[in-house]
């Protein structure tokens, strides 16, 4: 289960995480392409945000919002795929992690390095 710090770097990294993705996708001449692919991945975040902001996951869970948010990720993946296949796999994780977060356990969210820290490092590499 998720605490406090954990939930509050998820926000931070997922803010930091939009910002370097909007400046990947507006440097240069922004393409309808590009614009779609920011587009999801602002409504991905900010559903993201809005979902910790007015839940204690710890206690009350909305199962069909998670379901929401999986697939919000989902598409944010997909639109940003032609342009980092690298970023794209860390917003899969994040679809997988939404799909059930209860069964994400610590160690396994170190392991498969989705830590708000770790997709952040990763990320600095592409943008």
């Amino acid at each position: 289960m998720a605490d406090l710090l954990t939930i509050a770097n998820f926000v931070i990294g997922a803010a930091n995480l939009g910002v370097k993705l909007v400046e990947l996708f507006f440097s240069g001449k922004p393409t309808k392409q590009k614009k779609e692919a920011a587009r999801c991945f602002n409504i991905a975040i900010t559903a993201t945000e809005d979902y910790i902001d007015s839940h204690d996951l710890r206690k009350h869970r909305d199962l069909e919002e998670e379901k929401r948010l999986q697939r919000l990720w989902n598409e944010a993946s997909r639109a940003i795929h032609p342009f980092s296949k690298d970023v794209s796999y860390l917003l899969s994780l994040k679809s997988d992690y939404w799909r059930n977060p209860i069964r994400w356990t610590n160690g396994q969210i170190k392991e498969a390095r989705i830590r708000l820290r770790d997709v952040r490092k990763e990320v600095e590499k592409y943008v």
